[in-house]
C-alpha cells in the first residue's frame, strides 16, 4: 500500500509544481527566479519543469495549475491551493489519506 505522503511527494507534487511553473512562465511571462522563489525550489528545477525533463505533461494538472496561479499570488495561498489539489488527486486515485 502506498501512503498519502509518499504518493504526494514522489508523484503528485512534482506534477503540480511543474504545471504551476509552466503556467507562470508561459502564460504570465514570469522569470524563472521569481517562480523558484514562490515555489520554494531552485531556478534549475524550474528550467527542467518548463522543458518537461522531470515530469510528463498532464492536461488536467495544467488546467488546475492555471487556476491556482490566476487566483493566488501570495506564497501561502499558493501552498494552500497546492495542498488541496494534491488531496483531490490522491482521492481520485484511491490513495489512503490519514
Amino acid at each position: 500500500m502506498k501512503f498519502f505522503c509518499d504518493v504526494i511527494s514522489k508523484e503528485i507534487l512534482p506534477q503540480v509544481r511543474a504545471g504551476i511553473a509552466r503556467t507562470m512562465f508561459f502564460k504570465y511571462r514570469w522569470d524563472q527566479e521569481r517562480i523558484a522563489n514562490i515555489l520554494g525550489i531552485t531556478q534549475a528545477a524550474v528550467s527542467q519543469y518548463i522543458k518537461y525533463k522531470r515530469v510528463e505533461k498532464n492536461i488536467n494538472v495544467e488546467q488546475l495549475c492555471d487556476f491556482i496561479v490566476s487566483h493566488g499570488s501570495a506564497q501561502k495561498e499558493v501552498y494552500t491551493m497546492i495542498w488541496k489539489l494534491c488531496v483531490d488527486i490522491a482521492k481520485e486515485h484511491g490513495v489512503f489519506i490519514p
